[in-house]
């Protein structure tokens, strides 16, 4: 009778844990297939395995192609952040994930996508793993227009001048300081 009860408790337990697996598992599989970011997992030779669908779009592949073996991170990546690729790989080698890194892919048209990627080892593997990747174009082009927007607030031929809520300044363009016959540093201080 005991016995019994052990052996009821033990697999009362094992289902338990079962179904928190496939619970997870499936909450995975809903943002894989949400189609939000970009997933993909990888190997350290750069071959990537398997992707979804945010992904392949991003970079310009098809699912074929990846099925072929012909999507590759390590080659999509440009040379000038092959030494962000490497830190990547000894951050996953030596913690088991890596830090978010902002990066550039090769599209398959040779255009360039940037992306933040993020990524981990898979428990009880040596050389394969799984990242995220996030389409930084649209960053990109609100950062570029806030630029040419700085730089023509700076340069324009009227004087602007920024003030908080309590009237302190708190930047001054080029036409301000040489209407008021001072440079920022001094006007901002006053």
């Amino acid at each position: 009778r005991v016995l019994f009860r052990s052996a009821f408790f033990v697999i009362r337990k094992f289902s338990a844990a079962k179904r928190m697996q496939q619970i997870s598992e499936g909450r995975f599989q809903r943002l894989y297939d949400s189609n939000v970011i970009g997933i993909l997992f990888w190997d350290l030779s750069g071959r990537i395995i398997e992707a979804n669908e945010t992904f392949l779009a991003m970079v310009g592949y098809s699912r074929e192609e990846l099925l072929a073996g012909q999507v590759n991170w390590s080659t999509m990546t440009p040379p000038e952040y092959a030494h962000l690729d490497q830190q990547a790989v000894v951050q996953n080698q030596t913690k088991g994930y890596c830090d978010p890194i902002e990066k550039e892919y090769f599209r398959k048209d040779q255009s360039r996508v940037p992306v933040m990627v993020g990524g981990a080892m898979l428990e009880g593997e040596k050389d394969v793993g799984i990242s995220y990747v996030i389409d930084n174009t649209e960053r990109e082009k609100n950062l570029e227009a806030l630029r040419l927007a700085q730089y023509s607030i700076a340069n324009a031929g009227e004087s602007i001048i920024w003030a908080d809520s309590k009237a302190r300044i708190i930047d001054v363009n080029q036409a301000a300081c040489a209407s008021l016959d001072r440079n920022s540093t001094r006007l901002n201080s006053s």
